[in-house]
């Protein structure tokens, strides 16, 4: 699904007539909705086929949809897909639980359709915007090929920058419309003791509880102080990503701060490490080196992509230390997974070599790597033993030799 108007929905809900009722708003709307029954079974039912969002209750007989959730979480997609927990009022534990345990949003019990509904289109822009990157990490990888990540990231950083700009400075300004329109709701309601005809009277109030005023006063503030946070999100990611390309930067040597680096590298594949692994790292007090930072990004890039790799199905653990040795710095990436023959650690920086399926890769990733760390002057090696995962080590100086370029 490329524009995410239609959704495939999955209900994980035991109460059949409150089931019955959301299917039924999904539905009016043009959405597909599956409805399991209970945790065990909304585990069945994403497994086989990967829905767009989940709507997942809390409080269920076996599994409960926390737990649910997380077990979710862990199995592998195709795609984002966003839960929304169902949780009942004043239940705050069960909210922390539940976006810790991988949920990216919640409703309060009983549902007001029409803020489910904000929701629901809350999570498509979401599941848009995430559709758009998972096409530009595509093209990052397959940018590698042509030594040109730098170029790309640049075009897609500009694009992403200025919609945020203006969306943001809306946001704004509708936020300060809003809490007037409110500040004169609240004094509607003040003279609402000043009217004399009672017919009137009754009227304002009946309105005022059919359009559940009391709660729009509460939940609208909160709505649009998670899309401004949502917004300013969106920005740090985009200067992530140029930090992690440096587009502003040029293609000679220049200081940079190589932790600075590798965490920008780490937020452009938080995504597909974190299907795979969890990433812990040591970062010790290093001083600017002279580099070209978007080639070395490149190259912790590369060899985190092959650490993620090497878990081969199961969750494992990468790590990444870095140091400062007079006038070298060091990084070493580690990862517990497949490992490597000897045979296969001697050809690992070989141009076009690979372990994978044809098809599947291009061999040129580590080899990338190799040739961009000679380029500084420094150095890159492996250990390994097959079961027993790798570790890369990467050396480079502080001062490049005088006359590098």
């Amino acid at each position: 699904m490329n524009t995410f108007d239609q959704l495939d929905v999955l209900l994980v809900e035991d109460s059949r007539s409150y089931a019955i009722a959301i299917k039924g708003f999904f539905e009016e709307r043009g959405h597909r909705v599956t409805h399991a029954a209970s945790g065990e079974e909304a585990i069945r039912l994403f497994q086989a086929q990967t829905p767009d969002m989940i709507l997942m209750d809390v409080v269920m007989p076996g599994m409960d949809g926390i737990e649910a959730t997380r077990q979710i979480r862990q199995l592998p997609a195709d795609h984002w897909v966003p839960i929304i927990i169902m949780t009942s009022l004043g239940d705050d534990r069960n909210v922390i639980e539940g976006l810790e345990a991988g949920a990216d949003e919640y409703i309060i019990k009983p549902i007001h359709f029409d803020v489910l509904d904000v929701r629901i289109k809350t999570m498509q822009r979401i599941a848009n915007l995430q559709h758009d990157l998972r096409d530009v990490s595509q093209q990052l990888v397959q940018a590698e090929k042509m030594a040109s990540i730098g170029q790309l990231a640049a075009g897609v950083a500009h694009e992403i920058n200025t919609p945020i700009g203006f969306a943001l400075s809306n946001i704004r300004a509708l936020d300060t419309y809003v809490a007037d329109l409110l500040a004169m709701l609240n004094s509607y309601a003040e003279a609402e003791g000043h009217v004399a005809d009672e017919t009137v009277v009754a009227q304002l109030k009946q309105r005022w509880t059919k359009l559940d005023i009391d709660f729009l006063k509460d939940d609208i503030p909160n709505l649009m102080r998670e899309t401004k946070d949502g917004m300013l999100r969106i920005g740090r990611i985009v200067e992530d990503l140029k930090e992690f390309s440096r587009v502003n930067g040029t293609e000679h040597f220049q200081p940079a701060d190589l932790n600075r680096g590798i965490e920008s590298t780490l937020n452009m594949l938080r995504s597909e490490l974190d299907r795979s692994a969890d990433v812990e790292h040591v970062f010790g007090v290093l001083p600017d080196i002279e580099c070209i930072p978007q080639q070395l990004n490149q190259v912790f890039m590369n060899v985190l992509v092959n650490a993620g790799q090497a878990m081969q199905g199961r969750r494992g653990v990468i790590r990444i230390e870095t140091g400062s040795d007079g006038a070298v710095v060091w990084v070493t990436i580690s990862d517990d997974g497949c490992g490597m023959t000897e045979a296969v650690r001697k050809k690992v920086f070989d141009p076009f070599f690979t372990t994978r399926d044809v098809g599947s890769g291009t061999g040129l990733g580590l080899s990338l790597a190799f040739g961009i760390v000679q380029r500084h002057h420094g150095s890159i090696e492996v250990k390994s033993e097959l079961g027993e995962g790798s570790t890369f080590r990467i050396t480079l100086p502080v001062r490049q030799p005088e006359g590098a370029t």
